[in-house]
């Protein structure tokens, strides 16, 4: 269980009430622990992320997993996933989404997806997250539309949705300074 092992992880560190923040599928971890009392969470940012995937969604994650394992060069697909129309442009842009993929070896990044794709439907359970939780999402985002950050924001009994105007999936590219900026005043409203 990744979320038991983290959780332990925290301990033996002295981690106590961290602020969890997840990019994407991560922010699908994120929530997985601050749903979890355990984890002690003082709060939560999806970045770009989900609370829950439909079965297309899964099948879509696992047959990506399966291209990694399998050798398939997958970079040319994602500037369009992964940024805006604008950022498509930007040659800088391109060339750091499509050194992602080779960030971690591909049996890595294929068991972090399919491990995604097995995650249970966290949206109902939102209803018992006891922290606040922030969902940033952009609102050109294709792979977690902003309309997941929304719901899972109204799920949420102390949740927020911000969209992003202009920008895509990779937030942290797209709109780095404005995403700090958001975290930093989250974090300074946290009790």
């Amino acid at each position: 269980d990744l979320h038991a092992t983290m959780l332990s992880a925290f301990h033996e560190r002295g981690v106590r009430q961290p602020v969890l923040v997840g990019f994407s599928g991560g922010a699908l971890h994120a929530l997985g622990l601050g749903l979890r009392r355990a984890s002690g969470a003082r709060g939560i940012v999806a970045l770009s992320g989900c609370a829950e995937r439909s079965a297309s969604e899964r099948e879509e994650l696992r047959a990506f997993a399966r291209h990694l394992r399998a050798g398939a060069q997958l970079q040319d697909l994602m500037p369009g996933r992964m940024l805006s129309p604008a950022w498509v442009e930007r040659p800088d842009a391109v060339a750091e989404v499509k050194g992602w993929l080779a960030a971690a070896p591909a049996e890595v990044l294929a068991a972090e997806l399919e491990a995604s794709a097995s995650m249970p439907n966290l949206l109902p359970l939102l209803r018992e997250l006891q922290v606040p939780l922030l969902a940033r999402v952009g609102a050109l985002d294709v792979i977690h539309r902003p309309a997941l950050s929304q719901a899972m924001a109204k799920a949420a009994s102390r949740g927020a949705a911000q969209v992003v105007p202009g920008v895509g999936h990779a937030l942290l590219l797209e709109d780095a300074e404005g995403t700090a900026a958001a975290i930093e005043v989250f974090l300074s409203e946290l009790p």
